[in-house]
């Protein structure tokens, strides 16, 4: 077993923490789109990425998580609650 150095283990926890921001990032807009194209075929109106809560928070989220303003835990933390109001669960 390979013994890494305190700034090689954070370097690495910063590509992991990217790579799953990324992922978030296409998935949210993955939903986003299928969301619309479902809101079309039912005949209701299309919610625009900027008047939709969850998105504007997930951006605003990842925009301080990369600025180093707040925690992976607290951004998820955060995100997980902005979707329990918007889905009034």
């Amino acid at each position: 077993m390979k013994c890494l150095s305190l700034k090689e283990q954070c370097r690495e926890l910063i590509v992991a923490k990217q790579d799953l921001i990324d992922k978030a990032r296409a998935t949210l807009v993955g939903n986003g789109s299928l969301l619309q194209k479902l809101q079309l075929s039912a005949g209701v109106p299309v919610t625009s990425d900027s008047d939709d809560p969850s998105y504007a928070s997930f951006n605003q989220s990842m925009r301080s998580l990369n600025q180093g303003k707040i925690s992976t835990r607290c951004c998820f933390q955060q995100l997980s609650m902005t979707t329990k109001k918007s889905f009034n669960l």
